[in-house]
């Protein structure tokens, strides 16, 4: 683990986040794949071949490596157009995969057992107002769409004459929907500022789950910054953390995928 991330773990988490030595086998540079086995890197390779985010495939083959046995949910919350529920289906064949977006893109999501969800996940069922983003180049809803405004795509789309699009959103609470999750379970959280309502939406659902893979943005773009609430919850539900690697630009931390974990289930 680099002095950075340790500071940065130990300053802005204290005693919330949990201090387990995973260095040994799990050092700070994993993303570059050097505590990854000869046959998880072969496994790589292949993904990539096959046109799978690399990325996407080191974080399940991670979260697979950390448990120790075959996970069989995965639960693809922000799904966008199903890359990383495509992905995980590679890296996890046996695995049935739940995927969540609430733009039309959802319809892009094929594949064996991927059942594609056309709502979000919130804490309350109901209506919410969406500002919806679109990629310059596929003309499709755009990745960093949020049920909050931000500052920073605001500033974008005007110099690229763009228009953000206010619509209307189903909103679930996933407790509310009758899934049955089959454990081990991974999720990942990828909503753009709606990290803890999805969180709250679980309910006692997250005593199901065993490892979270949940994208944080650390500055505050939709002007709320929530993550103590965040590992407070998760903290409530019995789940540990563990940061492989945090990404910094000028002294910052950037948006960074975030590891929490059931501590008992972990190898």
């Amino acid at each position: 683990m680099t002095n950075k991330i340790k500071k940065f773990q130990e300053n802005d988490f204290g005693a919330i986040a949990p201090k387990f030595n995973f260095s040994d086998r799990l050092k700070a540079s994993w993303i570059q794949y050097n505590d990854f086995t000869l046959g998880e890197i072969i496994r790589l390779v292949k993904g990539k071949l096959s046109g799978f985010v690399t990325e996407h495939c080191a974080y399940c083959i991670l979260a697979q490596k950390l448990l120790n046995q075959p996970i069989k949910t995965v639960i693809d919350v922000g799904a966008h157009n199903g890359a990383y529920a495509r992905t995980a289906k590679h890296i996890l064949p046996n695995a049935t995969v739940y995927s969540f977006e609430p733009t039309e893109v959802y319809k892009e999501i094929r594949g064996k057992d991927i059942q594609a969800f056309n709502f979000a996940l919130w804490n309350k069922t109901d209506k919410g107002k969406f500002y919806k983003t679109f990629d310059v180049d596929s003309h499709r809803p755009g990745c960093n769409s949020s049920f909050f405004r931000n500052k920073a795509t605001e500033k974008y789309a005007e110099l690229d004459n763009q228009k953000i699009q206010e619509v209307i959103m189903d909103r679930k609470r996933f407790d509310k929907l009758g899934i049955k999750i089959e454990r081990p379970c991974l999720v990942k959280i990828d909503v753009e500022g709606s990290e803890f309502e999805v969180l709250e939406g679980f309910g006692k659902e997250l005593e199901s789950v065993d490892i979270i893979q949940l994208e944080y943005i650390f500055e505050e773009v939709y002007n709320r910054n929530n993550l103590i609430k965040i590992l407070s919850l998760l903290n409530k539900y019995g789940f540990g953390f563990i940061q492989p690697v945090i990404t910094w630009y000028k002294n910052k931390p950037s948006p960074s995928d975030l590891l929490f974990f059931r501590q008992s289930k972990v190898n």
